[in-house]
């Protein structure tokens, strides 16, 4: 009965959680925003034909991720509708997403409550200070998508899976490279704090990724991308001021440099009190790195 209970309490705060979600963003929409790119990167592999005139521009970004392929090989199998593909996996990542942060309320948090407030302060959209991303988005995104699957991920490292996590981050890595990329340097330091097995091979393939990554900017195929931008481009980009940090306020760097010192002391302030769990100091300096 009591397994029944709690089945119920997890499946309630789930649900609630992805309609609060929903309503907080705006409601549902299709094809706005960051889908003006991706639909047409889809639609591209669907039909040889599209936009010839745009494959450079949408190859800029396409070839680094995998979501678009996916979906258009998806598409292609199913003969399911863009429109409803996209609804379906948006109400996947959300159930994903949510039913992963009850998961880590369960593990920080000894009350039913607590864990509940986390989940509905999750549900509150919000732009993050000087970005272009929104905490949520009332469309599928595969941002979200990558990110509900490598919260996942820390759930998987807190219950020792350390396996899993590795799997899940990569998983994300293939809907999503700079999202899974955060996650990855913040669960890979966690991991190598907290396991000295996997210590070295983590060490050693972070190196290899580095020097590929030096390697790729400096004499590469991104060689290309670090040339200085001129006024004509700098034009098309004045209306994405959040990509030059230089031009940030002061109040901006404030609110940002905040939350280290914020997850800082609250970790102090759980350790003093000794609820801080298993695996939760490894996590803490991850999110530091």
């Amino acid at each position: 009965m009591h397994k029944t209970r709690q089945f119920v309490l997890v499946v309630g705060l789930v649900l609630a959680a992805c309609v609060l979600g929903i309503l907080n963003s705006g409601g549902y929409r299709y094809g706005v925003s960051d889908q003006a790119f991706y639909l047409p990167a889809i639609l591209q592999h669907l039909d040889a034909s599209l936009f010839p005139r745009d494959r450079a521009l949408l190859n800029a970004q396409d070839r680094f991720m995998l979501f678009d392929d996916l979906i258009a090989r998806t598409v292609h199998i199913t003969q399911l509708s863009i429109p409803s593909l996209f609804l379906m996996l948006f109400g996947l990542g959300s159930i994903v997403h949510f039913s992963a942060s009850v998961a880590l309320g369960r593990i920080w948090y000894r009350s039913w409550w607590t864990t509940a407030a986390l989940v509905f302060l999750l549900t509150l959209r919000h732009r993050i200070t000087r970005t272009g991303v929104n905490t949520l988005e009332g469309y599928l995104h595969p941002r979200m998508l990558a990110f509900a699957i490598c919260t996942w991920a820390l759930v998987a490292f807190f219950k020792g899976r350390t396996a899993a996590s590795i799997g899940l981050v990569a998983v994300a890595s293939t809907l999503h490279t700079t999202t899974a990329l955060w996650f990855a340097i913040w669960i890979g330091v966690a991991i190598v704090i907290a396991e000295r097995r996997w210590r070295w091979p983590l060490i050693g393939v972070g190196a290899v990724v580095a020097a590929v990554g030096v390697w790729s900017l400096w004499s590469g195929p991104m060689k290309e991308h670090l040339e200085y931008m001129d006024d004509s481009w700098l034009a098309v980009l004045n209306l994405k001021d959040y990509l030059f940090p230089t031009a940030w306020p002061v109040s901006a760097w404030l609110i940002n440099l905040a939350y280290p010192v914020i997850v800082w002391v609250g970790y102090r302030a759980r350790r003093s009190r000794s609820l801080v769990e298993s695996r939760e100091e490894a996590i803490v300096y991850g999110a530091l790195v």
